[in-house]
């Protein structure tokens, strides 16, 4: 099973649940994403992974994963990729020496299979991040690459600016919420590998006498559609 994967009972379809309707989907960090592989297929899907293995894994299973046919796989850095294909590094030229204000996303030529008959492209990022070492209950590392703090800063950084619908998991934090503060968080539990309902119920009892906090999904706003 893959650390932190989100094949758990209902676990897929309560986040899919949350996702508006979209031409483009992007998982940011691609990892076993239950999601992308029981969501219906969009337009267009990208997954982006730094796992030369894990995206290997993808384009040679593509049909035993549940890829859709239009999928295309990135192996590189999920938020240089955000940042360069909505042009966060792009600098229009004023010719009056004023000062350049970043741009929205860059437009989607007319031509591509994912522009809608307006020629706007409705694209949704879910963001599912190796959680921050300091809200786990072991520091061990569980990932090929792990996320330093200032590295959450720079995703949040930029999915905060992103021009279109997002969505990412993580467990409750200061930095997350500060960040994400006016986001909204749907909150989720479910079995863990072994056990039963039985076990979940005890489980939840105990985690209340613990105060223990479960996963949270922060989905921006309708508003920050992009057109």
């Amino acid at each position: 099973m893959w650390p932190g994967g989100k094949d758990g009972a209902g676990v897929a379809q309560r986040l899919i649940n949350q996702i508006p309707p979209h031409d483009v989907f992007v998982s940011a960090f691609l990892g076993d994403c239950a999601v992308m592989r029981r969501l219906k297929p969009a337009s267009l899907s990208i997954g982006i992974d730094l796992d030369r293995e894990n995206i290997d894994r993808w384009a040679a299973n593509a049909a035993a994963c549940g890829v859709p046919d239009r999928t295309a796989f990135f192996c590189c850095d999920a938020v240089e990729w955000l940042r360069h294909r909505f042009g966060w590094y792009h600098v229009a030229a004023t010719g009056d020496g004023a000062p350049v204000a970043r741009p929205t996303m860059l437009a989607v030529p007319a031509s591509s299979s994912a522009a809608t008959s307006s020629g706007a492209t409705r694209w949704f990022v879910y963001a599912d991040p190796p959680y921050m070492l300091a809200t786990r209950k072991s520091a061990a590392q569980l990932y090929k690459h792990e996320m330093s703090d200032a590295a959450h800063v720079r995703l949040l950084e930029t999915l905060r600016w992103l021009p279109c619908l997002v969505m990412v998991s993580h467990y409750p934090c200061d930095l997350y919420s500060d960040y994400l503060a006016g986001w909204r968080s749907v909150s989720y539990t479910h079995l863990r590998a072994h056990e039963t309902v039985l076990d979940l119920v005890c489980r939840l009892l105990l985690d209340k006498k613990k105060t223990h906090t479960h996963t949270l999904h922060y989905v921006s706003t309708p508003t920050r559609a992009s057109t």
